[in-house]
C-alpha cells in the first residue's frame, strides 16, 4: 500500500509540476508562433539538421515561460497538498529538456527527407508516435536528473541508478498520454495544425 501511496504521489507531482507548466508553457508558445511575436528570435537552431521549426525563440520561451508556471503552480498548489518547495531553476531545465528532446526527431525526420512542419506520407503511425514520445521521454529523464540533483528525493539514492528505469517508463507512458490529449485539444481550438 506504502508503494502504491508514493507511485500516486509521483504521478501527482509530475502533474502539478511537470506537465501543467509545460502544457501551458507550450500553448503560450504555439500562441507566439501563430501570431508571430519576437520575431527577432525566430532564428533556426540549425535548420540543415533540425529545419526551420525549431527555433530560438522556442527554446527561450518554453524554458522561461516553464520557470514561471512551475512558480505558479507551486503557489497555487501548495495550499492543500504542500508540495515541496520547487528550487528555483527547475522550471527552467524542464523546458529546456523538452526542446531538446524533440531534436532527434527533427533531425531524423529531415534525414528522411520530410519537410520541416509537414507530416511523414509513409510510417505516419511511427512519426505520430514519435512525435509524442520524443519530448515526452526527455522531460521524464530529466525529471528524475533534477530530483537526483536538487535533492528532492529524501536522499534515498545518492545519485542515478537502475532503481529509476521504472519511473521513467511510467512517467513517459503518463507524459504521452497527457501531451496527446492537450495537442488534440490544441488542434480543436486550433492553436496547432496537427497531432
Amino acid at each position: 500500500m506504502e508503494f502504491l501511496y508514493a507511485f500516486l504521489q509521483v504521478f501527482g507531482y509530475n502533474f502539478h509540476l511537470v506537465l501543467l507548466p509545460l502544457i501551458f508553457s507550450n500553448s503560450l508558445h504555439m500562441v507566439l508562433v501563430k501570431r508571430g511575436a519576437q520575431p527577432f528570435l525566430e532564428v533556426p537552431i540549425h535548420a540543415e539538421l533540425f529545419g526551420a521549426n525549431k527555433t530560438w525563440r522556442g527554446l527561450v520561451v518554453m524554458s522561461i515561460s516553464t520557470e514561471l508556471f512551475v512558480q505558479f503552480f507551486w503557489r497555487l498548489w501548495n495550499y492543500s497538498i504542500h508540495l515541496p518547495l520547487p528550487p528555483f531553476g527547475l522550471g527552467f531545465w524542464l523546458g529546456i529538456f523538452y526542446v531538446v528532446g524533440e531534436l532527434p526527431n527533427s533531425w531524423l525526420k529531415r534525414k528522411m527527407g520530410i519537410a520541416a512542419g509537414e507530416s511523414a506520407v509513409k510510417n505516419r503511425w511511427l512519426f505520430t508516435a514519435l512525435d509524442k514520445l520524443d519530448s515526452s521521454f526527455s522531460v521524464a529523464v530529466g525529471s528524475i536528473i533534477l530530483i537526483t540533483a536538487y535533492g528532492l528525493d529524501d536522499g534515498k539514492h545518492s545519485g542515478l541508478s537502475l532503481s529509476y528505469l521504472i519511473p521513467i517508463l511510467f512517467l513517459t507512458i503518463q507524459n504521452s498520454l497527457t501531451h496527446w490529449l492537450f495537442s488534440w485539444i490544441l488542434v480543436k481550438l486550433k492553436i496547432k495544425k496537427s497531432l
